[in-house]
């Protein structure tokens, strides 16, 4: 019993630390949903193509991914709390430029609303694990997810209505509150939580932590071939989705705040299933978890060809249900492949930077097959191509999980 109220008061403790950080997550977040459904009908509202659309999103993917590995060389130099407020200057850069409303500096801004996500994300992630024992690491990061996802349910509703009821403006002004509100909230980051990350972060060496890495993939470099392959398929369904939502509910004829409604009901339904991920993930392994978050989100694709409200809400229903299996599901592959050592943070930021590069391209390619066969070619593309990646999970890539059952039987033997 006294072992469960430590468990309880240690976790009111990390809850109490952690709130400004988990603040700046939740408006952080929101400032990307606010405008992820607006802002494309906007941008066919001022005559845009749809090929401006995927381009839009291309920007976006662009920035997030760029961001990566400057971010990894700020964060030593800067420290979290100061790259946190240099990605809450970019949030605040990106949603001043959306005021003029010409396509072009919407893409501008769309690549410095990647850019600053990218930042916030590692800055944040990254305080938690300096701030946090490794004991309490999980808990505390999946909490970082639920607010999140959360905000990322919220946003494209809020967004939605507010567009069609006040205008597009409205949803720049609450960008705008919410990125002034994510810059004072990070002021309380204080030299004390900062000291602590310190503190917990070992003293690391860039030369070694850099061979860890290369021979880390020297080492795997078939499976982790394999496995980049399955996560190029997932990337694609799941910015498929995105790339859809606004075209396909255009294309059909529904009203702004529908699609905004049915927007978020799918990132509802994405964050209620994530929860679960990592249990599927633990009990079933890998390789099961990354078929069964492929079916969903594929046959919803799929259904946007009938053109219909029925199977746009399926749509948004199968592909948040889909999503949500896969959540954490490459970042966990990943740090399954990844040395222990120093070469940990190197192997997974190359990881990452590899699969990260379909943000911008699978918006890319899916706004070409839309400007010269259809929008329906499109979509039964992006569909075909996550039935693929089941294909190739199933029959291709390795179970990464029974590394970690290897070490548990260790632990216990001893």
């Amino acid at each position: 019993m006294e072992a469960e109220v430590r468990q309880m008061q240690t976790s009111r403790q990390i809850l109490g630390m952690l709130v400004p950080v988990y603040s700046t997550c939740l408006l952080c977040r929101m400032i990307r949903g606010l405008v992820s459904v607006p802002v494309p009908l906007h941008v066919l509202d001022l005559g845009g193509s749809t090929a401006e659309v995927g381009l839009l999103v291309s920007f976006y993917g662009i920035g997030y991914m760029m961001a990566n590995v400057p971010g990894g060389f700020l964060l030593p130099c800067m420290g979290a709390k100061r790259t946190l407020l240099l990605a809450c200057a970019c949030f605040l850069l990106s949603t001043g430029i959306c005021f003029v409303e010409d396509v072009r500096m919407l893409m501008v801004s769309q690549f410095l609303l990647g850019l600053a996500n990218s930042l916030s994300a590692l800055a944040q992630q990254t305080f938690i694990s300096g701030t946090v024992p490794s004991e309490r690491r999980g808990f505390a990061l999946s909490i970082m997810g639920t607010l999140a996802s959360l905000a990322l349910a919220l946003g494209p509703s809020l967004g939605s209505l507010l567009q069609g009821n006040l205008g597009i403006r409205a949803v720049f002004v609450a960008q705008l509150a919410c990125g002034i509100l994510a810059a004072l909230v990070s002021f309380f980051l204080g030299e004390k939580e900062e000291a602590m990350e310190e503190a917990l972060t070992p003293i690391r060496s860039e030369s070694s932590g850099v061979l860890q890495a290369k021979d880390a993939v020297l080492q795997n470099s078939g499976r982790l071939l394999r496995v980049l392959c399955f996560a190029c398929a997932v990337q694609c369904v799941r910015k498929g989705r995105e790339f859809f939502f606004p075209l396909a509910g255009r294309q059909a004829g529904f009203s702004d705040v529908f699609i905004g409604q049915v927007a978020g009901w799918s990132f509802l339904v994405d964050m209620l299933v994530s929860p679960l991920a990592g249990q599927f993930m633990d009990s079933y392994g890998r390789r099961r978890v990354g078929a069964a978050c492929l079916v969903p989100q594929s046959l919803g694709i799929g259904l946007l060809t009938f053109d219909t409200a029925e199977a746009f809400i399926a749509f948004g229903s199968l592909t948040g249900l889909g999503n949500g299996l896969s959540a954490g599901l490459l970042m966990t592959i990943g740090a399954d492949l990844a040395p222990s050592g120093d070469g940990r943070g190197a192997f997974l930021a190359v990881y990452r930077l590899v699969y990260n590069s379909m943000e911008f391209i699978t918006p890319a390619l899916l706004c070409i097959i839309t400007a010269t066969v259809s929008l329906h070619a499109a979509e039964l593309a992006a569909g075909a191509t996550g039935l693929l990646g089941l294909l190739w999970v199933l029959g291709c890539v390795p179970e990464t999980l029974q590394k970690q059952k290897n070490t548990q039987r260790a632990k216990v033997q001893l």
